[in-house]
């Protein structure tokens, strides 16, 4: 008998006198669910038969809600055949391994006799909390072609560019988008860092975006947003709605700052959004086209900028980052609304992409004040679908307190005004299945048996405890931006965090005294009010939604745009469903032949 103690330090007496083990009796077949997972040998695995466990147990671990129980030496019809104690330590020695890829601890539970040598049963536990992972979001926006899903391809794959627009098909989520290279929807894409600052999508990690949580220690959620001013509802309500800690405002040195540019940039500001620039396809231009890209960027700095009492912002100043650069009092300044970071990069040669890659690393999340971290649960879903075996699926970002598995919220509010209960299922985060999800995390809710009618964009999940409203009719703050000035009776879309719904003006108040809509100058031609800070009515055109006070919104009309901010509420959570005139029509049909 040879000397020692086992894998896990355990006594000889205990792990290699086979005497003296308890004897293992036939198991049941291997299930093919659950976290159960029967091995007769693991010796000599090569690395695709490696890469094949570490998912095998990925999956295992799922089932279990993070434990997973490992039978060594047992075939998969539940015979205990075991192994010589030369093979039994090479197979825990894979387990282990196996486990260590996954941030997992592995444990010898017991060793038993079996037919004709030992079995072993290894637990393989997740102590790691995938809520707990750091998540920052950054909103990816810009001018149509600028290549800010050629640069999201590039950050993710670790491949750069052929030129051809090669790294953006894996962000690309619909067909058409392939077909005109045009984003016209969000594409969330995730970028992993580890302890030492090594990005985790890479092949040395498993390359998979389902094993990056387990193997991460901060993501960043890149969130692609459309460039084209057809799509600009889209870019503003995830904006608004997913709540970013960051914006990265992409401009392309062919074509410079346009319109459009101009446009993200000035929503950025009034949402109070730290921003940097990446100036794309610099190996296209010469030094003296990104020092006049960089003037421009300067001009729209040091403009107007509307603060939250209205006023101009404080200019913010523009750095160019260098290899030299200190990149952490940059992101320092950055977060704290006193810098934009400009990045030179180029997808095709490479140039620049270390220096952003390592800003994205140090980029902070926005602090969650500790009463909105415990308070009761409040869940904006931005999008929802059905999925076969599970049913309705929302998602959207948890904007106050904690969701848990088996909870009950109030969804609504529906269209006649009413709030319905409802039960999750479970829950998903960052790719990765979890029993909570805290405050300002994004989530997917699985909500059994509730139907798809009563689903929409900006509909909420509130606790039964929190106070549930319906508002229809609200007053706000305005600041027109931009365009033409606002009047009454005027038609506006409201981008208030998920909401986007269209809202009439009502009436304005000056000095007090309200004008209602109907009064009409002396010309016959409706007043319209000047810019500046002014008070207005509204009132949703279409259904209600739930409004709090002092809640910021964008709103736009074409070329008007601006921000208001919330004052009062009008709840009509107790008053009879009222059809909007806009959901009133006729149908004509002509019948031939």
């Amino acid at each position: 008998r040879r000397a020692g103690a086992s894998p896990d330090g355990a006594p000889y007496s205990w792990w290699g006198d086979k005497a003296r083990l308890p004897e293992c009796k036939r198991l049941p077949p291997e299930p093919q669910d659950g976290n159960i997972e029967y091995k007769l040998q693991l010796v000599d695995v090569t690395q695709d038969k490696f890469q094949h466990l570490v998912t095998q147990c990925q999956w295992r671990l799922k089932e279990g809600d993070g434990i997973a129980f490992y039978q060594l030496g047992v075939e998969d019809n539940g015979n205990p055949l075991g192994l010589s104690d030369t093979y039994l330590e090479k197979s825990i020695n894979t387990i282990k391994s196996v486990a260590a890829r996954l941030r997992c601890d592995a444990k010898i539970l017991r060793v038993a006799r079996g037919l004709r040598g030992k079995i072993a049963q290894v637990q393989v536990r997740n102590f790691r909390d995938v809520a707990r992972v750091k998540d920052v979001r950054v909103c990816v926006v810009g001018e149509e072609g600028s290549g800010k899903s050629t640069l999201v391809g590039v950050l993710t794959s670790g491949e750069l560019d052929d030129g051809k627009g090669l790294a953006r098909m894996n962000v690309f989520r619909h067909r058409h988008e392939i077909e005109d290279g045009r984003t016209s929807s969000a594409s969330v894409k995730l970028l992993g860092y580890d302890q030492k600052g090594r990005i985790t999508n890479y092949q040395e990690f498993g390359g998979e975006e389902s094993n990056l949580v387990e193997v991460s220690d901060k993501v960043i959620t890149l969130i692609d947003l459309g460039g084209h001013e057809r799509y600009l509802k889209t870019t503003l309500a995830n904006l608004t709605g997913r709540r970013p800690d960051h914006a990265g405002l992409v401009i392309g040195v062919d074509k410079g700052v346009e319109e459009m540019t101009k446009e993200h940039f000035g929503v950025i500001r009034a949402l109070q959004i730290p921003c940097f620039v990446i100036l794309s396809k610099t190996d296209l231009a010469k030094k003296n086209r990104i020092e006049g890209i960089l003037g421009e960027i300067k001009q729209l700095a040091e403009g107007p900028a509307m603060g939250s009492e209205g006023h101009k912002g404080e200019p913010l100043s523009v750095t160019i980052v260098t290899d030299k650069s200190d990149l952490a009092k940059i992101t320092k300044l950055s977060a704290d609304l006193k810098m934009i970071p400009v990045f030179p990069v180029s997808c095709v040669d490479g140039k620049g992409l270390a220096q952003l890659k390592k800003f994205l690393r140090h980029l902070p999340l926005r602090r969650i004040q500790r009463h909105v971290a415990e308070a009761p649960v409040e869940f904006a879903v931005s999008e929802y679908q059905k999925v076969d075996e599970v049913g309705i699926v929302v998602t959207g970002t948890v904007m106050h307190g904690t969701v848990r598995t088996g909870m009950e919220l109030m969804l609504g509010p529906l269209q006649n005004h009413d709030y319905k209960k409802v039960h999750i299922r479970s829950i998903h985060t960052k790719r990765t299945p979890t029993k909570t999800c805290s405050a300002g995390s994004m989530a997917s809710l699985a909500l059994p048996g509730v139907p798809e009618g009563h689903l929409r964009p900006g509909i909420m999940l509130l606790d039964p405890h929190v106070k549930r409203v319906a508002v229809v009719v609200f007053d706000a703050e305005i600041w027109p931006v931009s365009g033409s000035l606002v009047h009454e009776n005027m038609e506006i879309v409201i981008h208030m965090g998920p909401i986007r719904q269209a809202a009439r003006i009502v009436s304005f108040e000056s000095d007090g005294h309200t004008i209602p809509a109907a009064i009409k100058t002396p010309s016959g031609e409706t007043p319209q009010i000047p810019r500046g800070r002014t008070r207005a009515r509204f009132r949703f055109c279409f259904r209600p939604e739930y409004v709090k006070v002092n809640s910021r919104f964008v709103f736009r009309e074409r070329r008007t745009k601006g921000i208001g901010q919330v004052i009062s509420i009008e709840d009509d959570t107790k008053k009879p469903a009222k059809v909007p005139r806009h959901l009133g029509f006729r149908i004509r049909v002509a019948v031939r032949g």
